[in-house]
């Protein structure tokens, strides 16, 4: 065969291995720290890491101060399920459900995100300055430049010292995600075909034998190799939300027959097509013409970039091309997904039509298709596509 014309460093290894800054400043009185305690007016990323460092099985608790409320208590987990490899080294935690709270860590980054009091905020911050300067300017370039005054604020800087009087340095950033949404709702259109048909009949699961399902030992690890598109620019942070987001929604359906190994590799692929269903077809032809994939044609492949890929597609996946009992290959479990903040989900979503899933009206439900869901909780609520959903991962 050919030489591979994907542009993948350490490939095999990796495998082996399996606006106005002013109105924009969260101010407050003087803040008491205790231990264990995360300022999320000052944060920044040595303050997060430390207390990430040591999380027991057991889970640990930590207290949010935002200085707008009074402090309030978590309880935060590490995912031990998920892995991440390649272009980024993302840990996640997840807290209890009462606690709405999801944190990422990784070697250059870290991001908390909460829904509290009605209001859904995404807190950034970088490692790296120079970054994290770059970050907060791209965010305030995309969602504040060319907005009303009264829209200005779903962008803010956090910077080290809250009087701002010593110190300029950016620290951190807080995204208002209920109002950035809302702000981009209105110019998406419905997901209402975001999905394909398998141009083959994909094996499915022995259903008969769903009533008397044996959990296994272990559950088996996929790969979900999410590639970069050619010339994309990717904010590292937001294909961490997808991630995570993706794992969140897989893992509340069952923990038990599959975890996600997340593999994120740059590629050269630039797909071809009229609209987004020629798009697809084209990755997955050219995943075929690609000789280091193929005995993972089985596996999950995404390709991603920031934004749509037609005028009206987020993303798009052949519907049940995953089956984890009598596994096709063939690629057929692939799809492609826009990654952008203000496209929450978009990879998770992909994802469900991949292991069975359809849309649904449930405006609340990780398949609905309509725009208005943007905002929506990260999951898969209706019976049937659960039951899909077990139909494909279950394989012991």
């Amino acid at each position: 065969m050919r030489k591979s014309k994907l542009l993948i460093l350490g490939f095999a290894a990796l495998f082996a291995a399996c606006s106005n800054e002013e109105e924009n400043i969260i101010s407050s009185t003087d803040i008491s720290t205790t231990e264990n305690e995360l300022n999320l007016q000052t944060l920044n990323y040595e303050d997060f890491s430390s207390l990430l460092a040591d999380v027991p099985d057991s889970g640990k608790s930590i207290v949010l101060n935002n200085g707008e409320i009074s402090p309030w208590e978590i309880k935060i987990y590490r995912d031990e399920k998920t892995t991440i490899s390649g272009l980024d080294d993302a840990v996640f935690f997840y807290s209890r459900d009462q606690d709405s709270t999801s944190l990422i860590l990784s070697s250059k980054y870290a991001t908390l995100r909460l829904t509290r009091n009605g209001q859904s905020i995404n807190y950034v911050t970088y490692k790296d300055k120079e970054k994290m300067e770059e970050i907060a300017r791209f965010y305030t370039r995309q969602y504040v430049a060319n907005r009303s005054s009264s829209e200005i604020n779903c962008v803010s800087y956090l910077y080290k010292n809250t009087t701002r009087t010593t110190d300029h340095e950016i620290t951190g950033i807080a995204l208002n995600m209920g109002k950035l949404l809302s702000m981009y709702q209105k110019d998406y259109q419905n997901l209402s075909n975001d999905y394909e048909t398998p141009g083959v009949t994909v094996p499915q699961s022995d259903y008969s034998k769903l009533s008397t399902r044996t959990i296994p030992h272990e559950p088996r690890s996929v790969y979900v190799v999410c590639l970069l598109e050619k010339g994309t620019q990717l904010i590292p942070h937001e294909l961490g939300w997808q991630m995570e987001d993706a794992s969140a929604a897989l893992y509340d359906v069952s923990k038990d027959y599959i975890t996600l190994d997340f593999k994120l590799l740059q590629s050269d692929f630039v797909v071809t097509g009229n609209n987004a269903s020629e798009k697809l077809a084209d990755f997955r032809q050219r995943l075929k013409s690609i000789e280091e994939f193929a005995e993972y044609s089985d596996q999950m492949f995404y390709l991603l970039r920031y934004g749509m890929w037609d005028i009206s597609t987020l993303g798009k996946a052949y519907v049940g091309g995953y089956v984890a009992s009598n596994p096709e290959g063939d690629f057929w479990a692939c799809g492609i997904s826009a990654t952008g903040a203000i496209f929450p989900c978009t990879l998770a979503h992909e994802m469900g039509h991949t292991l069975g899933a359809e849309h649904v009206e449930d405006l609340s439900d990780l398949m609905a298709r309509s725009n208005e869901a943007l905002g929506r909780t990260k999951l898969h609520k209706n019976e049937d596509n659960r039951q899909s959903i077990m139909n494909h991962i279950s394989w012991y």
